[in-house]
């Protein structure tokens, strides 16, 4: 009896062990893991696996997900299966797979369905890429990555992506890329066709849109101001300021400002001091577009205030400006006129609220004190407003020399000095002083008090004696303020230092043309802020104006080399004794220059080691360094006479791509960084 059962339950124990099994095998399923597009001929990699037990495989393949699917592939092979569906372009468009496992010939059930990536590329032409892509039904273990190759080079991965597009920001100009979306899953990676074309940005910046114009009370400059350009113009690299000619044009940009958060600019007041000026800003994108800049509606103008009418027998100073033009889209409200006494805060005296108003009388001046003027408009809310140029005069009240002899116009601590002599018999209340840097148009610059004294002396602080040769002339008033005779002409002398080769310095000068006795001129060296007490070298004023000096000797490398020409005669030659008059002070430029190649052979090329080239600059600070791709530093030095050999713990380093960095400091103490891409070969 116990036989009997054994046997009976051993069977049962069998018939379990075969169910179970055979439900097992039954219960799995094959897997569709990935399909991958060649980039070549648009051929698609299909990756599968299954249960151990499938003798073999079928792969099936439809247009659609949902379409009809026909049997492309059978093969026995181990679980993990990959197929190359030759026969489609999946370039194209997006085709549909799925697979089967057969164990003994019996199919185990149909796997998971998913369609190729299909990736398109569109190009709107505004420096940006657009990428979509359809759904390929994987359930992936990571977001969609998109990666980017150009021509010849290799894909980089840019981004990921939950979604099915992606815009790619395109940091150049005119660039062919090309694409590719991968998926991961657990297993495999799915990847996309390749679509590139070539993607430009021709997208013009908007119009700028002007906010102000005003000048700044301490130095007179002139502040243009703007409002900030949307985001979508944020690759603005420069805003050009132009000023409009009588026929609506320009020739060329008055200035150009970096930055597309900049949004001001600072204008010499010589600029628009005379007349009305009409500027636009137009903007210039890293691609180069410009914003349109002809339309009227968005000129700015400054106000015209013209030089104050003072009558000094009426002690009246009368103040006219211009008509006054609203801002963009804001109506004017009225002009307010601005007084300061003796250098004195600015304060309101006047507010003209009718626009058909172009002048007020001022009244109540003092002898000697300077006063200064400017007016401003002013919106409604006083949300805008824009002010002219700031124009003054000197306090007079109403004899006169028989003569005013200028003796010199000479260029002391980057001032023009200006010296000349009356005759001991006048009294001479005030005198101007005139400039022009064409001895045709003069300009009144100032005017000073006399005294009793025959010599008498000013100083210019606002002379560009520095961009050209200043004429100069001093006319004399009588006790009514009438003018007398002018004074004979003075020229400041105008010195141009170049380099003329290594260690030496080429100067050129302006000839001192208004002496009646020229003597000769004196060569004085500066080596940085030390004036050579006595001068290296005297021209004669019949020789070329041209001095060729040799400083390589006396002055060390990191300091800076200048020079003045100063003139010695008689500006008339019955005078007792010598005028001096000098020129500007002007240094030599000495260039900072670091070149690094672009690659170097260290096992047989012509050179072997990787060394920076430089001129100009100084060994303190001095740092050179070579990094991997990782950042893994594998050369560092602080001696600018070493270089690189190409090995790295006594190897010679893979060829490839490395980074160079190097710091450095320029003879002027400007400290410096330079960095960059080289091969090894």
């Amino acid at each position: 009896m116990n036989i009997i059962f054994e046997s009976m339950l051993k069977k049962s124990l069998l018939i379990l062990l075969f169910i179970s099994s055979f439900s097992f095998v039954w219960a799995q399923t094959a897997q569709l893991d990935c399909l991958s597009v060649s980039g070549q001929n648009g051929a698609v990699k299909v990756e599968y696996s299954g249960p151990n037990t499938a003798t073999s495989f079928n792969i099936y393949r439809a247009d659609q997900i949902d379409g009809d699917y026909s049997l492309i592939f059978s093969s026995s092979t181990t679980p993990f299966g990959v197929y190359v569906d030759t026969e489609i372009n999946a370039a194209s468009q997006s085709y549909s797979y799925y697979t089967e496992a057969l164990v003994g010939g019996q199919s185990t059930g149909i796997s998971n369905k998913l369609r190729t990536l299909l990736l398109d590329t569109h190009n709107p032409e505004n420096g940006l890429a657009e990428l979509n892509w359809i759904d390929p039904g994987i359930n992936p273990s990571d977001a969609y990555a998109i990666w980017r190759k150009s021509p010849n080079q290799n894909y980089m991965k840019i981004g990921e992506t939950q979604e099915t597009f992606y815009t790619d920001t395109i940091k150049a100009c005119d660039t062919i890329f090309y694409y590719q979306i991968r998926v991961n899953t657990p297993i495999c990676t799915s990847i996309s066709n390749l679509r590139g074309e070539l993607f430009n940005d021709n997208q013009k910046p908007n119009y700028i849109i002007p906010e102000n114009a005003s000048i700044d009370v301490e130095t007179g400059e002139i502040i243009l101001s703007w409002l900030l350009p949307p985001p979508e113009d944020a690759d603005i690299v420069v805003y050009q300021i132009r000023m409009i000619d009588a026929d609506g044009g320009s020739t060329f940009p008055l200035a150009e400002i970096d930055g597309y958060e900049n949004t001001s600019v600072r204008l010499p007041s010589t600029e628009v001091c005379d007349t009305t000026a009409t500027f636009i800003i137009n903007a210039i994108d890293s691609c180069g577009n410009s914003s349109t800049w002809e339309n009227p509606d968005y000129y700015i103008r400054t106000l015209n205030m013209y030089d104050p009418v003072y009558n000094i027998c009426n002690d009246e100073c009368v103040l006219i400006w211009d008509s006054i033009y609203p801002w963009h889209n804001i109506p004017l409200a009225g002009v307010k006129i601005y007084r300061s006494e003796d250098e004195g805060p600015f304060e309101e005296i006047a507010n003209v609220t009718d626009p058909s108003i172009q002048q007020v009388s001022v009244f109540g001046f003092e002898r000697g004190l300077s006063y200064e003027f400017y007016i401003q408009s002013y919106s409604e809310n006083e949300e805008r407003s824009s002010t002219s140029c700031i124009k003054g005069i000197v306090g007079k009240k109403p004899k006169n020399t028989e003569f005013t002899l200028l003796r010199a116009a000479s260029i002391q601590n980057g001032e023009v000095q200006l010296k000349w002599q009356i005759d001991g018999e006048a009294l001479v209340p005030e005198y101007a002083i005139a400039r022009s840097n064409n001895d045709i148009d003069y300009q009144m610059i100032d005017t000073i008090l006399g005294n009793h004294q025959s010599f008498q002396m000013y100083i210019d602080k606002k002379s560009e004696y520095y961009r050209e040769p200043q004429y100069y002339r001093v006319i004399p008033f009588d006790s009514c303020y009438n003018p007398g005779d002018s004074s004979n002409l003075a020229k400041t002398i105008l010195l141009d230092v170049d380099t003329y080769e290594d260690g030496k310095a080429l100067l050129n000068w302006t000839a001192y043309e208004y002496m009646e006795d020229l003597s000769h001129y004196n060569i004085y060296r500066i080596i940085d802020s030390l004036v050579y007490p006595y001068p290296i070298t005297e021209i004669m004023p019949n020789a070329e104006l041209s001095y060729i000096d040799d400083y390589g000797g006396v002055a060390p490398t990191s300091s800076r080399v200048g020079y003045l020409v100063e003139a010695v005669g008689r500006v008339v030659d019955t005078l007792p004794e010598y005028d001096k008059i000098r020129s500007n002070v002007n240094f030599l430029t000495k260039a900072s220059n670091l070149y690094v190649p672009s690659g170097f052979n260290p096992k047989g090329g012509i050179t072997k080691e990787f060394i920076p080239v430089f001129t100009g600059i100084r060994v303190k600070n001095y740092n050179f360094k070579i990094l991997n791709r990782w950042g893994q530093i594998l050369f560092e030095t602080h001696q600018p006479i070493l270089g690189w050999n190409g090995k790295y713990k006594g190897n010679y380093v893979m060829p490839g791509a490395y980074v160079y960095v190097v710091h450095y400091e320029t003879i002027y103490q400007k400290s410096l960084t330079k960095s960059g891409v080289f091969y090894v070969m």
